[in-house]
């Protein structure tokens, strides 16, 4: 008997290698064939390793070559179905250290040797991380993502000499902005086609931004369904919205509304993103290109980016102005929102069947790292050592650490237009 690869079949059995018997789940496109013998036996023969789960121990398992031949006992226990888990990449914002991410991610393509984008139903990012979503959802390769930093970054957020810095600095805080977003809006345009609007996006989208008009947050959205509202955006627009944190860059006209950073309440998305999955898609059946398919669970891939230096000093002055304050405020308000959504999110689907949460802790940088790793520092000696990390974390991940991550990258992604 040979099923499709895109079946999910659950057979109860015992395992050729354990005395235990338990209800195993073969995940779907694993690469396998069962056949049935004469013996009324099904046979598993496997073209890879096939990840089995138990529903007493709630754990995923892989068998190793030696266990490719796995012995099933045949009962009146048998489902085959179309179930599958909805799969959701996420990525925080951080302005110049997005590079990092894409590093990293560039990491991973090579490692599997497909577009990241192949794997996700769903791309969810904050400001810099709004901006890798885009680019992904254009099929644009990670390494163009890295190359995208590195000639535009030090033309977004200009550096200059001392006067010049401390200029700005006094401009930021009671002047205007910081920058101008005219070298951000063209060097957009390398990375997200001219005129392509959020209904043009190959994946559902989730990116975060705060309407100051209305005084409420929005998220951009790719349609689907019923839902149309952000279809005529332009993701141009999108990208400047998202990226638009307070005091760094001008505030963005969509249509009638101006919008800022969605950082100020989500610069990590991946609680967005999880709510949007659970209302829309999980144990809900979706017709995908002519094919039944009900989502029983939620797998998501959150990136962090490497944190600016927040923490002071016990026993400071209790009265501090705006002007003391500076860009903390800001950087506080997304450094919180960051912390309590992974908090939030990992005890949500951890404790779900069918479901996995795994958040790429970024490096800890030195002491001396973090004087000059900052959302808008883009020196050579910043980029180069987020760049390092990129790479570092990257080859972690693709060798020893592969195991923590593999789940998301077994199979490919399922919802498609």
């Amino acid at each position: 008997m040979d099923f499709k690869r895109s079946k999910t079949i659950k057979i109860f059995g015992e395992r050729k290698y354990s005395n235990s018997s338990y209800w195993f789940e073969i995940r779907k496109n694993s690469g396998f064939n069962i056949y049935q013998s004469k013996s009324g036996k099904y046979f598993i023969k496997a073209y890879k390793s096939i990840s089995l789960r138990s529903e007493k121990i709630n754990k995923w398992k892989s068998i190793q070559p030696k266990f490719r031949e796995t012995n099933m006992t045949r009962t009146t226990n048998m489902e085959i179905d179309n179930s599958a888990e909805f799969k959701i990449l996420s990525v925080d914002g951080g302005g110049i250290k997005g590079i990092y991410v894409a590093q990293l991610f560039s990491q991973i393509e090579k490692k599997i040797g497909n577009p990241i984008g192949d794997y996700f139903d769903m791309i969810a990012g904050t400001s810099t991380g709004g901006l890798i979503a885009l680019a992904i959802t254009n099929k644009v390769p990670c390494d163009k993502i890295v190359q995208f930093y590195l000639e535009h970054g030090p033309l977004i957020f200009p550096q200059g000499n001392f006067l010049y810095r401390w200029f700005r600095n006094i401009k930021q805080v009671i002047i205007s902005t910081k920058y101008g977003n005219t070298e951000l809006q063209k060097a957009l345009k390398g990375i997200i086609p001219e005129g392509n609007t959020m209904d043009s996006a190959n994946h559902i989208l989730c990116i975060p931004s705060f309407n100051i008009t209305k005084g409420q947050p929005r998220v951009f959205k790719k349609p689907f369904g019923p839902y149309h509202k952000d279809g005529r955006c332009s993701m141009l627009d999108v990208g400047l919205a998202t990226s638009a944190a307070p005091t760094y860059f001008p505030s963005v006209q969509i249509e009638n509304d101006q919008f800022v950073d969605g950082g100020l309440f989500a610069n990590n998305p991946s609680m967005i993103a999880y709510t949007e999955a659970a209302d829309h898609f999980v144990n809900k059946t979706h017709s995908i290109n002519g094919e039944e398919i009900k989502y029983n669970g939620i797998q998501l891939l959150s990136i962090g980016l490497p944190g600016d230096s927040l923490g002071m000093p016990t026993k400071i002055k209790s009265r501090h102005s705006f002007f003391g304050w500076k860009d903390r405020l800001i950087k506080s308000a997304m450094t919180g929102s960051e912390y309590i959504a992974n908090y939030q999110v990992d005890k949500l689907l951890n404790s779900m069947m069918h479901s996995k949460f795994y958040r790429i802790i970024p490096p800890k940088l030195s002491t001396e790292q973090l004087k000059h790793i900052t959302m808008d520092n883009s020196s050579k000696r910043a980029i180069s050592t987020l760049l390092s990390y990129g790479q570092e974390v990257g080859d972690i991940y693709t060798s020893t650490q592969w195991h923590e991550i593999n789940v998301f990258f077994n199979n490919p992604r399922t919802f498609k237009f």
